[in-house]
């Protein structure tokens, strides 16, 4: 014989069995999906994903403190064009700066031994280098974007995800941030849930400015643009400004190659036109100054995008500076000097600025550099800059420290400090499989 509930009880337990269908599916649904479920502010609509999210941290300001670690992918593929570089930078760096060097293989690692020991005047106190066994691309800046405490202690790092596109050096960068954490030589590593590569952001004390291209590369994620600022805005800590030219267009795929915060609400811009009218100025004994693409590059579509990103900064309130660039569309790389590390200690501002050897170019960067404050050290980016980025892409700040004039001056030494970690395959494998797959 059946038996049945009343028919207002059975009512209420469907209805019941529903509810706590519907809450476990809630919190199991990704935060993109969560944005359009109440009219609630996002900050409470977050209050189950994601739990990392804490208030005291913040993204890195580009415009204050003083560099405290600098991370550096050695692949082996570009270690020669690379090797020069790091040489040249190595040569200028402040010693009180931590170096973390990942490198693909022993060669790799070879290289940077010969570039840490030899022909310095100083050295860096403590440098930790990983050898991974895998490919990367020169570009440690992307796949880690690096945040600290309001006092400028080191908090966890955000990875973004992999997109389609990626080639297997990019996919095996996402798996070094947490490879570092698990060898207890970064903080932890905490998976974004949305696109943002770190040269796409550029920071000043106030603002996180993002490329507009930010957008379109996560609508199928998160389909209003309100709610991805303030998601945004909850993971970095700071007020979101996303920077493009009409219609939403970008002058490159990354900002950090075309816009550059300095302290004292003033910006830089790339100028096309501004690299064309040197060259018409001055008679420059370079290959590149009779190159075919110059057509392309400083074409008036093409500078109108720059000038729009001045425009729609100037509005913001900020004193706008614009500064030569020289992109090529067709082979995508770009003589920048946007793409620039700066630092601040010791009552110095400090700008380490990637030249080419186009000394018309070279010449009045530096001098901008120079009008806006800074003491500059120029570092050689001939043999690198063509593989897609420069200094800022290459050199990825980890750890900046405030108040930086009261950093003691200690005695320099005369060797290294070098501590080389070889994790083995299956560690690297295990540590993925406990934090985050990128998907395929």
């Amino acid at each position: 014989m059946e038996n049945k509930l009343p028919g207002n009880i059975q009512k209420y337990c469907v209805i019941g069995i529903g509810l706590i269908t519907s809450l476990i599916l809630i919190t199991h649904m990704a935060p993109e999906a969560l944005l359009t479920l109440t009219g609630t502010p996002l900050s409470e609509r977050f209050q189950i994903f994601p739990r990392q999210v804490d208030h005291s941290m913040k993204v890195l300001s580009d415009t204050s403190g003083s560099i405290g670690k600098l991370v550096m992918n050695i692949p082996r593929e570009e270690r020669d064009q690379i090797v020069p570089v790091l040489r040249d930078f190595l040569e200028q760096l402040d010693p009180r700066i931590d170096l973390t060097f990942a490198c693909s293989d022993e060669y790799s690692v070879s290289a940077l031994m010969h570039c840490l020991q030899t022909g310095r005047e100083h050295v860096p106190w403590n440098t930790e280098v990983v050898v991974t066994g895998f490919d990367l691309t020169p570009w440690a800046r992307d796949r880690r974007i690096a945040r600290s405490s309001l006092l400028g202690s080191e908090r966890s790092s955000l990875v973004p995800p992999a997109k389609d596109w990626y080639d297997i050096n990019r996919r095996n960068e996402i798996k070094l941030p947490f490879i570092l954490e698990d060898l207890k030589i970064a903080p932890e590593a905490t998976p974004l849930p949305f696109i943002l590569d770190g040269g796409n952001l550029v920071t000043d004390t106030d603002y996180a400015f993002i490329g507009g291209n930010n957008i379109a590369l996560n609508r199928n994620l998160i389909p209003k643009t309100q709610d991805l600022k303030r998601m945004l805005a909850l993971y970095l800590g700071k007020k979101v400004i996303h920077v493009s030219a009409r219609k939403q267009q970008v002058p490159w795929e990354h900002i950090d190659m075309y816009v550059t915060p300095l302290p004292g609400k003033k910006i830089m811009v790339g100028s096309p036109a501004l690299a064309q009218e040197i060259f018409t100025q001055v008679s420059e004994n370079h290959p590149i100054v009779s190159e075919k693409f110059l057509k392309t590059s400083f074409s008036k579509e093409r500078t109108q995008l720059f000038d729009d990103v001045a425009i729609q900064l100037r509005k913001l309130g900020y004193e706008v500076i614009r500064v030569p660039v020289v992109p090529h569309y067709t082979d995508h790389w770009m003589m920048t000097y946007n793409n620039v590390l700066m630092d601040f200690r010791d009552h110095r501002s400090v700008v380490y600025l990637p030249v080419f050897g186009i000394k018309s170019l070279d010449r009045f960067a530096e001098n901008v550099y120079r009008d806006a404050g800074f003491e500059v050290r120029k570092v050689n980016l001939s043999t690198l800059y063509r593989s897609g980025g420069t200094l800022r892409c290459f050199a990825n700040v980890t750890k900046r420290i405030p108040n930086s004039s009261s950093i003691p001056i200690k005695a320099l030494n005369n060797e290294t400090e070098i501590n080389i970690h070889r994790p083995q395959p299956w560690k690297i494998q295990r540590v993925m499989s406990d934090f985050y797959q990128p998907s395929e």
